[in-house]
Order: structure tokens, then C-alpha cells, then sequence
């Protein structure tokens, strides 16, 4: 199959675009022609991928303001366009690649078939669908995170933005422009549901996959383990008000033998003086954003991995985390519920709870045979469910059964 790929732009490693240069990768490597569009590209940082063979087009840079999205979309749209007609299947991202997608096809003899790949929806524009978990919090009345002020005080301004202003006319857009495409999958159940929500129609789910990082053997055993990782971005999506009340909570239940390592972001200057008024520095080691390798050793370095975001839609961390045997303390809603097997491959939690996400991380810390069974069991999940071969099968598949049903020669 001759496969085209529209992503935003892919310059820095996160989960999109690690799953974009794999899926491409994969593609190219079993015999497809692949081509790769991105407003924006620097591939330099994926050392570890043949990309020798994908044809890259490098789109004029994109800006995300909505009022310069139509003229810039048709723009990319027509350099799209130019090259359409040599393919079987043109697959869009993120927003905005797939008002790209939409606006290459106007006109278009032969048309390939057509598929928007969602992540999730674009929170900008669709943060009652994609945030409910989080409205749900605020709404409850509970107070249990730290900085919970400030968290409402985000939300309700978040609501009003999605109510008021651009926000329903770009939506209104976004669905007019998707009408030209042929299917949409999505990342997780939860992300199908979301999505379907936000585009009024029908939406799949299609599991993601990460590639081991194990060559020969297996996961070191729970022996010599210690701490608790945390990979994540600093910012309200990713629940930092939760790592910062689990903390805490250790603190006051004697734990400060257990330490998070947390990779990411830097804390803001508020929470960075919460962490030093509640003196829970020593529980919290910051070590900023770290290379691959690094990455991979403190994954398996760690007695757990903690993920605990709001609505994340699937969530690479445990997938990456399990190939690793490292049980993952988890969210229980959202893609990563999808992912964890609870009591089996680590355990769920409920991500506004800090107490209870403290009292799961003692109640396995020291239990190294329960974590040793888990660890097993975690890889076995992994490697069955979430693998990169694996992911790269389901995403051929349906390929082959949408240019069965809407490639050019069905026209």
C-alpha cells in the first residue's frame, strides 16, 4: 500500500509523535511506501529508527490561532493534494492536520481513502467532552487536592471558554471539515467515546503499542528496586496537585523512605513553595526532561510507576512502565484504566483521591512478593496487548479494509 501520514509537526519526541515515526517506520519496514507530511520536521531525534526509505514533505509552519487556520489549511491542503493521487490511504492526526486532510481534497480524482487517527479531541475546542473527569470533581464539591482553588478556578473558566466566544464556531467547523473524511479511529475506548461526543458520529478504537526495550532477557527483578517514578508533563492536565497530596500523605503516614523521582516539566514557583512550607523537598527528586536511555533506565530502576492524569486518553507511560515489569499505581479512568489490569499489573486509584493513591503505593511497596507476580504479570500484559508489532497488525488491517471500501479504485 502507498500510506501518507499528516502530522502537525514533528520537531520534539512526545507520545504523537513517537507513535507517528513508529507507525511509519513499521509501515516502511513491511514493505509499504510511506509519506510522512509535518509543518515542521527534525527527525534527528529518533536515532533508533530506520527512516531511510519515507518520503518526508515539510509543510510551511502553522499557526494555531482560529482565525488564520482556514487560508493556512488551504495551503497545506494543496501541497497535500499534489501528492494524494499517488496514494491508497491518507491518514490525518492531531488538529489542525486533519482540517489539512479535508481541504487536499476538494477536487481530488483519483482520491485515496481517508482516516483521521484521533489522540483526543482538541481540548481547546472540546473541553467539556474531553474533561468531564475533572469538571466531575469540581462539580462533586470535594476538596481533597491540594491547590483545589486554583484547579476550580481553571475549569470554570475552561467551561465558559467552551460555551462562549470562537469555541462553538471552530467546533462547528471541525465537523463540517471531518464530514469529507472516511473514518476515524481513536487511541482507547475512552477516547472513542469522547470523540464520538465531539464530532457527532461514529468513532473506533484502535490500541496503541510501544516497542520493547528489552533485546535479549528479561525486566530485572523487584531486588534492588527502589522509589517511585513519575513521568509526566508539570502541567494541570497531568494532575500534579495529586503527586504533590500523595506526597504529603506519605509524609504523614512516616513514609519518607519512599521518594518520587519525577521527570518532566519543572513545578511552577507555587508549588515549588508548597513542596518546601509542607517540607516534603526530600520526598520529590525533579530531574527535568531526560534522554530516551535515561528514560528507560529509571523506568526500570523504579519499585513503581505512578500515572495519574486527569482524562488522559491512553497513555504510553504504563505501557512503557509494563514492558519494564514495573507495576503502575494508575488513574482509573481514562485510557490508562484501559491499560492496567487492576490487582493484576499494578492497581487503579482514584486520581483526586490523594490518600487512597498513597495508601496503594504503601500497601505494594514493601510487598515484593505481590510486586515481583505483578512485574510478570505486567510484562506478559504488555507484550500480548500493547506491543508495537501488535498495533502496527491492527493499524494494516484496518487500512487494508478502508482502501477495500473507499480507496480509488472503489470510485
Amino acid at each position: 500500500m502507498r500510506i501518507g501520514i499528516i502530522h502537525p509537526e514533528i520537531r520534539f519526541r512526545g507520545g504523537a509523535e513517537n507513535l507517528t515515526l513508529w507507525l511509519a517506520a513499521g509501515l516502511q519496514g513491511r514493505g509499504h511506501q510511506v509519506t510522512v507530511f509535518a509543518a515542521g520536521l527534525d527527525t534527528r531525534q529518533w536515532p533508533e529508527l530506520d527512516l531511510s526509505g519515507i518520503d518526508f514533505v515539510d509543510l510551511p509552519d502553522h499557526s494555531t490561532k482560529f482565525w488564520h487556520q482556514p487560508r493556512r489549511s488551504r495551503k497545506h491542503g494543496r501541497i497535500i493534494a499534489a501528492k494524494a493521487p499517488q496514494l491508497d490511504l491518507l491518514m490525518a492526526g492531531n488538529y489542525p492536520s486533519y482540517l489539512w486532510l479535508a481541504d487536499a481534497l476538494p477536487g481530488l480524482s483519483p482520491r485515496p481513502a481517508t482516516l483521521m487517527f484521533c489522540q483526543e479531541p482538541y481540548r481547546n475546542h472540546y473541553y467539556v467532552e474531553t474533561d468531564w473527569p475533572t469538571i466531575d470533581y469540581v462539580n462533586s464539591g470535594r476538596k481533597t487536592l491540594p491547590f483545589h482553588d486554583v484547579l476550580a478556578r481553571h475549569v470554570r473558566y475552561r467551561e465558559g471558554k467552551h460555551r462562549f466566544g470562537k469555541r462553538p464556531l471552530a467546533r462547528w467547523y471541525d465537523r463540517r471539515r471531518l464530514k469529507h473524511v472516511d473514518h476515524i479511529l481513536a487511541n482507547s475506548e475512552f477516547s472513542s467515546r469522547n470523540a464520538s461526543k465531539a464530532f457527532q458520529r461514529p468513532v473506533e478504537a484502535l490500541l496503541l503499542g510501544a516497542p520493547d526495550p528489552h533485546t535479549e532477557g528479561g525486566p530485572p527483578s523487584m531486588e534492588g528496586r527502589e522509589g517511585v517514578l513519575v513521568l509526566m508533563g508539570w502541567h494541570r492536565a497531568k494532575n500534579p496537585e495529586a503527586i504533590l497530596g500523595a506526597a504529603l500523605q506519605l509524609k504523614s503516614m512516616g513514609r519518607q523512605d519512599i521518594r518520587f523521582t519525577v521527570s518532566g516539566r519543572i513545578i511552577d514557583a507555587e508549588q515549588q513553595s508548597f513542596v518546601h512550607e509542607h517540607g516534603i523537598a526530600d520526598l520529590i527528586r525533579l530531574v527535568g526532561f531526560v534522554s530516551e536511555e535515561e528514560k528507560h533506565r529509571l523506568l526500570a530502576s523504579a519499585r513503581l510507576c505512578l500515572f495519574v492524569p486527569w482524562a488522559e486518553p491512553f497513555g504510553l507511560v504504563p505501557v512503557e512502565a509494563m514492558l519494564h515489569g514495573t507495576p503502575v499505581v494508575a488513574a482509573h479512568i481514562g485510557g490508562p484504566a484501559e491499560v492496567v489490569a487492576d490487582g493484576e499489573t499494578g492497581v487503579l486509584v482514584d486520581e483526586s483521591d490523594p490518600e487512597a493513591i498513597a495508601k496503594a503505593i504503601v500497601d505494594l511497596y514493601d510487598d515484593l512478593p505481590r510486586l515481583e507476580s505483578m512485574s510478570r504479570a505486567a510484562r506478559l500484559r504488555a507484550e500480548q496487548h500493547f506491543s508495537l508489532a501488535g498495533f502496527i497488525d491492527r493499524f494494516e488491517a484496518k487500512a487494508v479494509e478502508l482502501v477495500d471500501r473507499f480507496g480509488p479504485n472503489q470510485g
